[in-house]
Order: structure tokens, then C-alpha cells, then sequence
């Protein structure tokens, strides 16, 4: 093993330790380092881990319904139980319906589990009733009881795909106020399209988790279209598809949680809130290390965001920020962009047919990458003010496709090569460049009062509006 994956492991390690620590009400430091985790580990309190952590795990709904379980996927070793009363238990054989009466409670136990669902994309939990049903209690009850009862459910395994799909399009399903899901060692998509099509879940549970897995979220509550609030989200420790497509859908989303880490991994946040058309704020993203396709259709197709957040890495990654806030008809603002070292496709679509941005963000760099700013402002038909590229040098390297159709279809922007007086110089084609460079930068467009049919930059030129 490498002193680096070492290291790696000693850090999941620790923030798994200060997530179990936060959960069970102990003080969380400023510096969350080995120093100080003694400390924190004292600071939780007496008989803690809350009434909600050692809660049975069972469903109820207002009228009678039924439960029934699919274990097909699950570990063959393990024995699953269920009862109606909570005292009396009996074996579970998987796909029976258990019966709940209205206002009752069908419970569910297991021991020898370290999955139960599978890579399978169908429910593992399916329901009959004609009221909303609610799940309550620790998720890990399933996996292992005893050791949750007994106060050791940190030792509890969970393998690849633990839980995924669990509820998946469960229409009636929404969560009681116990709900639990653990927040210890992740692993890899325990946790992904879990609630996904539950259209009347109205509340999210509490994720605590500071360090993440491959996948644990992805797609999670995906088209949970009465979802209106996102829960807390303090991991600072990602890793590939943590977050991919995790609210993409949910149609009356209205707030994003915050998201704090500044180290981003491959495809973390992809369409993270993909299609959110209610969301009317993005959470602040003060990442400064990105990674491939880390916020690529973040935000696209979110209607009522207005604000963009800023954007403080000088050093991008490829396909980063592609497509990060296409269709975002509404957005006015975009975000200051400060990169100086472009990779490819970087921007590529960023602001694709957002139709109410009227002024477009400097953009400094001044050596480019393939396809980086490719069809980056398209579609923004209300666009009058494009960016000042190279922030007034006018002295660039270029890549291919860099600026392909950059501006195309920006009506209301109006292109001189000339100064008109008043005018502002923005933009000057290299002579030394390729050819497919400045391809139909301003397709579409107005250059001296005539529209393009197709706007390719002309080298050595001086634009102005």
C-alpha cells in the first residue's frame, strides 16, 4: 500500500469518526484532526445516539396496507423477521404481503445482512393502501438489530449497494419524523435511487455523513417531485458520482443545502439539481480543486434561478462547468469567472439559452483549451454585453473549436470592426491561429448592422459593441 493511499485511508477514516460524533449530539472543532478527536469523542453525551437511532424500523398509513419485501438480492445468509405488535416476531420469507390495519404497524428486522437490495432497478419494498404510508426507524435494523440495540451499529457492514433502489417509485411513500439512515462508513451507491419516483415524499432525511463513497447518492431522490427542502449536506470529503443527479427532477425544490467542500471529485455534483425548476437560489460552491465533469448540468434546466454563485478556481478541469447553467431562462447574473488554465470543453454551453442574461463574465485566460468556449453563450438572445476576452490582451494561444459558435444566435448583440466612438474593444483574432478556432463565433449575430449566416472570426480583426 502507498504512503499516499495511506494517507487517504487515515483521512476517510477521521471524518467518518467526526460524522458518527456529530450524529450522537458531541461537539464538532473548528480543525476536525486527530488532536482534537479525543475531545470531540467526550463531548458526546451520556446515553446518546437518540431515541430515533434505536427506534424499531416499521411502516404505518392511515388505512390498511400491505408490505412486502423482495430479498432476492440480499445476502442468503442473512434471516429476516417481521411482526405487527413489536413483541411477537416471525421469519420472513421474502415477497409475502404482510398486512398492516390502519393507524398499525408492520415492523421488519434482520441479522446477517450487508445488503439487501442490489443493483437491480426495481423496489425492493412494495406497497398496497390508499393513503400515504410512512417509513420510521433505523434503516440498519434491516442489516443487523442486535448490534443496534446493543449501542454498536458503527460496526455494522454495509456493502456495495446496500440499500439502492429500496423504495424506488413508491408513489405513497414518505418518511415518519424517526427516520434514520446512518452516517458512518459509506459505501459505494448504499444509498442511490433509493427514494427515486417517490412522488409524495415531502421531507428528506438527515444526512450527516462528512465523508462520502462512490455513488452513495446518486440519483437519491430523483424525481421526488413533492420534495420542497433539501436536507443538510456537510460532507467535505467527495468521491465519484457522491452526488450525481441526487435532485434531478424534484420540481417544487425550492432551497439547496449548502455544500462545503472545496475538493471536488469526478461527477460529484453532475445534474445535482438537473430539471429543479422551483429553485430559485444556488448554494454558495467554494471549491477551488475541481475534477472531470464535477458540476457539468448542475444546474441546467433550473427556470427560476435567478443568481448564480460564484466560481473561485483559477484552474479548471475538462467538462467542469459544461452545461452548468443551460436553460436557466431566468438567471440575470452569472458568476465572476477567474480561471486562467482552461481544459477542454470547460465552459462548453455553460449559458446556453439563458434568455434573461444581458451582460456575459470576463472571461481572463489567455491560453485556451479544445472546444472550452464552445456554444458557451448560445442562445442568449438578450445578451448585449459579451465577455472581454483576455481580460484586454490581445494576444491569445489557441485550440481547436475554442470559440465555436460562442456567441451563436445572441440577437440583441450588436458586433462592430470599428470603433464607433463610444464602443468597447473586446475581442481581437489572432493572426497565428488554426482555422476552426473562431468557427462561426458569431453565428447569428449582428456585425455592423448586418445579421451572420455564419460569424466566423476573421484573424488579426478587432471587435468591438
Amino acid at each position: 500500500m502507498s504512503i499516499a493511499s495511506v494517507i487517504s485511508s487515515i483521512e476517510t477514516n477521521l471524518s467518518n469518526a467526526y460524522g458518527v460524533i456529530n450524529t450522537k449530539g458531541g461537539t464538532i472543532p473548528a480543525n476536525k484532526n486527530l488532536t482534537n478527536l479525543a475531545n470531540a469523542i467526550d463531548s458526546i453525551p451520556a446515553g446518546s445516539g437518540g431515541t430515533a437511532d434505536n427506534n424499531p424500523f416499521y411502516f404505518t398509513s392511515a388505512s390498511a396496507f400491505t408490505v412486502k419485501l423482495d430479498l432476492s438480492n440480499a445476502d442468503s445468509t442473512g434471516v429476516m423477521q417481521y411482526s405487527t405488535n413489536g413483541s411477537t416476531w416471525n421469519t420472513y420469507t421474502s415477497k409475502t404481503s404482510i398486512s398492516g390495519s390502519a393507524n398499525g404497524k408492520v415492523y421488519f428486522r434482520g441479522t446477517g445482512f450487508t445488503v439487501i437490495s442490489g443493483n437491480v432497478n426495481t423496489s425492493m419494498f412494495t406497497f398496497t393502501g390508499t393513503t400515504t404510508i410512512y417509513v420510521n426507524g433505523n434503516i440498519l435494523r434491516l442489516l443487523d438489530y442486535v448490534k443496534v440495540e446493543n449501542g454498536t451499529s458503527i460496526g455494522i457492514s454495509m456493502q456495495k449497494n446496500c440499500f439502492r433502489y429500496l423504495f424506488y417509485n413508491n408513489t405513497r411513500l414518505d418518511i415518519g419524523s424517526d427516520f434514520v439512515l446512518p452516517s458512518g462508513t459509506m459505501s459505494p451507491y448504499c444509498y442511490a435511487y433509493m427514494f427515486y419516483g417517490c412522488t409524495s415524499l415531502t421531507t428528506a432525511p438527515n444526512l450527516p455523513a462528512i465523508a462520502l463513497s462512490s455513488g452513495c447518492y446518486q440519483n437519491m431522490f430523483q424525481n421526488c417531485t413533492s420534495l420542497t427542502t433539501a436536507p443538510n449536506l456537510p460532507a467535505t470529503v467527495l468521491d465519484s458520482d457522491c452526488c450525481r443527479s441526487m435532485f434531478r427532477g424534484c420540481t417544487s425544490l425550492t432551497t439547496a443545502p449548502n455544500l462545503p467542500a472545496t475538493k471536488m471529485a469526478t461527477y460529484c455534483y453532475e445534474s445535482m439539481f438537473y430539471g429543479c425548476t422551483s429553485l430559485t437560489t444556488a448554494p454558495n460552491l467554494p471549491a477551488t480543486t475541481l475534477a472531470t465533469y464535477c458540476y457539468y448540468s448542475m444546474f441546467s434546466g433550473c427556470t427560476s434561478l435567478t443568481t448564480a454563485p460564484n466560481l473561485q478556481a483559477t484552474t479548471l478541469a475538462i467538462s467542469c462547468y459544461e452545461s452548468m447553467f443551460q436553460n436557466c431562462t431566468s438567471l440575470t447574473t452569472a458568476p465572476n469567472l477567474q480561471a486562467t488554465t482552461l481544459a477542454a470543453y470547460c465552459y462548453r454551453f455553460m449559458f446556453q439559452n439563458c434568455t434573461s442574461l444581458t451582460t456575459a463574465p470576463n472571461l481572463p485566460a489567455t491560453t485556451l483549451a479544445n472546444y472550452c468556449y464552445y456554444s458557451m453563450f448560445s442562445g442568449c438572445r438578450n445578451l448585449t454585453v459579451p465577455a472581454l476576452i483576455g481580460d484586454g490582451i490581445t494576444s491569445y494561444t489557441y485550440k481547436n473549436y475554442a470559440m465555436y459558435r460562442m456567441y451563436s444566435s445572441c440577437s440583441s448583440l450588436y458586433i462592430y470592426t470599428s470603433n464607433q466612438g463610444s464602443s468597447t474593444a473586446f475581442f481581437k483574432g489572432l493572426t497565428a491561429t488554426t482555422s476552426s478556432s473562431m468557427t462561426e463565433i458569431f453565428y447569428n449575430c449582428y456585425i455592423d448592422g448586418t445579421q451572420q449566416t455564419t460569424g466566423s472570426g476573421v484573424a488579426g480583426q478587432q471587435y468591438y459593441y
